[in-house]
C-alpha cells in the first residue's frame, strides 16, 4: 500500500495518463480559460481552452473538490492536517501556494433534476475540507490552475504533483467533521462587517452587494441596457471606494454580467414570496399522529380551500377595480361603456361581459 494513505481508505490508481485524459473529459465543451489572474477570461471549446494556464471546471457534473491554500509548502500541507493523499497538487513555485484536487469516483450533478442530498453531501464534504486544510474560504472554484499547463507537460506554468488516486465522497468524510459549518459563518460575517473590504473578502462581499442592489433596482427598468448602466455606476464606485486594494476589471465585470443576467431573467418573480400570507386560513397545525394517506387528504383539503379563497380574494379586488373605473368615468362626464371601462381597469373587456355585467346599473350596448 502507498506509504500515507490509511488502510480505512478505499482507492484506485490510476496511470498517470489517465489522471489528465479524465479532467479533459471532465471539462466543459465550452469553458473559460485565462492567461493570469488579472487578465480576460475568454469562453473557447476545450480543445483550445487547455492551452490556457487557467481554465474553469464543470459545475454541473463535479468530479472535483479543489482547494485553493496561500500559504508556502502548500502541496504537502495535507501531512500536516491530516489528509488523505490528493489526486493532484499544483503548485506556484514563486510562493509555493497551490490548488489542491481530490477527484471523485463518482462525479455529483448539479442539473436542475438532480437529487438535492447528494449536491448537499458534496457542498458539506468541500467545506469541511476548506475548514481542515486551512483554505482561502472566497475561492468558489469555478476558475483553477490547469494540470495541463505543468512544468512535467512541457514546460509550464506549474509545478505538478500527481498521485493518480481517486476517492468516494465517504472516504473524504471520513476525515472531517461534517457538522462544522464555519466556513459559512466566517463569509456571512464577512458580509455583515462594516468598514473598508480587505483582500480575501473583496469578491464575496461585492457579490452579495451588487446581486442585492440588483434585486432593488431591477424593477425600475424596462431594459437591461439601462439595468445594466445603472449596475455598472454602483459597482465601479463600490470597487474603488470601498476594496482595499480594488478588484481587477476584469474580475468585476465577471461579477456584474452575471448578478445582471440572473437578476434580469428573473425579475418578474423576485419577491413573490414575501406577499405569502401564511396563515390567514386559520388552520391548526396537521397532526403528526395523522396516517399518511390522511395527512394528504387533509393536505388537499386545505389545499382547496386555500384556492376558493384566492379566487374570492382576485374577483373582489376586480370588481372594485371595474367600480373605480365606472365612477371615473361618471366624475369625468364621459359615456360609461365596457370598452372604456376595460380599458382603464386593465381588464379585457370579454371578462367584463361574461363575468361582471351585473356591476352595470343600466345595459350598456
Amino acid at each position: 500500500m502507498k506509504k500515507g494513505i490509511p488502510r480505512r481508505i478505499g482507492y484506485d490508481r490510476l496511470d498517470p495518463v489517465s489522471t489528465f485524459e479524465r479532467f479533459y473529459h471532465n471539462l466543459p465543451a465550452w469553458p473559460h480559460c485565462m492567461s493570469g489572474l488579472n487578465q480576460s477570461s475568454y469562453q473557447l471549446p476545450k480543445d483550445q481552452a487547455i492551452c490556457f494556464p487557467y481554465i474553469q471546471l464543470n459545475k454541473l457534473r463535479r468530479a472535483y473538490i479543489c482547494l485553493d491554500v496561500d500559504r508556502p509548502g502548500a502541496a504537502l500541507c495535507y501531512k500536516e492536517v491530516g489528509m488523505p493523499v490528493p489526486t493532484f497538487t499544483l503548485e506556484n513555485p514563486e510562493n509555493g501556494h497551490a490548488h489542491v484536487f481530490y477527484e471523485l469516483k463518482n462525479p455529483i450533478p448539479f442539473t436542475g433534476k438532480s437529487r438535492v442530498r447528494p449536491q448537499n453531501y458534496y457542498r458539506a464534504v468541500e467545506e469541511a475540507l476548506i475548514i481542515q486544510f486551512q483554505a482561502d474560504l472566497s475561492f468558489s472554484a469555478y476558475i483553477v490552475k490547469n494540470p495541463y499547463h505543468s512544468t512535467r507537460r512541457g514546460g509550464g506554468k506549474w509545478e505538478l504533483i500527481n498521485n493518480c488516486i481517486t476517492y468516494d465522497l465517504k472516504d473524504l468524510a471520513g476525515y472531517v467533521d461534517l457538522r462544522t459549518q464555519k466556513s459559512r459563518s466566517v463569509k456571512r460575517k464577512w458580509q455583515s462587517e462594516e468598514g473598508p473590504i480587505l483582500e480575501g473578502a473583496r469578491n464575496v462581499r461585492v457579490f452579495d452587494l451588487v446581486r442585492h442592489e440588483a434585486y432593488r433596482s431591477v424593477k425600475n427598468h424596462k431594459e437591461y441596457r439601462t439595468f445594466y448602466h445603472e449596475l455598472r455606476v454602483y459597482s465601479v464606485s463600490l470597487n474603488e471606494q470601498c476594496c482595499v486594494p480594488p478588484l481587477p476589471l476584469n474580475e468585476l465585470e465577471y461579477i456584474l454580467e452575471r448578478v445582471c443576467s440572473w437578476t434580469w431573467h428573473n425579475r418578474r418573480s423576485l419577491g413573490r414570496h414575501k406577499f405569502k400570507k401564511k396563515g390567514v386560513m386559520g388552520f391548526e397545525p396537521i397532526s403528526p399522529d395523522l396516517e399518511l394517506s390522511e395527512r394528504q387528504a387533509e393536505i388537499r383539503r386545505r389545499e382547496r380551500e386555500g384556492a376558493k379563497y384566492t379566487h374570492s380574494l382576485r374577483k373582489r379586488r376586480t370588481e372594485e377595480a371595474i367600480v373605480d373605473a365606472i365612477n371615473q368615468l361618471k366624475t369625468e362626464g364621459k359615456r360609461v361603456t365596457r370598452t372604456a371601462v376595460a380599458r382603464i381597469a386593465g381588464i379585457r373587456r370579454e371578462t367584463i361581459s361574461r363575468n361582471y355585467k351585473h356591476l352595470f346599473k343600466s345595459k350598456i350596448l
